[in-house]
């Protein structure tokens, strides 16, 4: 099940990256980084299935998705409308 999720994912956000100017799928793009930043914070402080040690998982989606929904204003293509 992981496996098909970080798949889909992965064609999400190349796609994403190729289409910048759709607002849509931007938004979509932002919000995998939002369930893989859930999925590792569950794995780590609920199941306890991950290395307490390791915060690399949850650091990468959250920067990610923090400094995507920073540059979502700033990019030309992008129109909220």
């Amino acid at each position: 099940m992981y496996g098909t999720w970080t798949f889909l994912s992965s064609l999400i956000r190349v796609y994403s990256a190729l289409k910048i100017e759709n607002f849509d799928l931007y938004i979509l793009c932002m919000c995998t980084y939002g369930v893989a930043a859930m999925y590792f914070s569950l794995e780590r402080n609920v199941y306890r299935a991950e290395d307490p040690k390791s915060k690399w998982a949850i650091l990468v989606a959250v920067i990610t998705l923090l400094w995507m929904a920073v540059q979502a204003s700033f990019n030309d293509g992008i129109s909220g409308t």
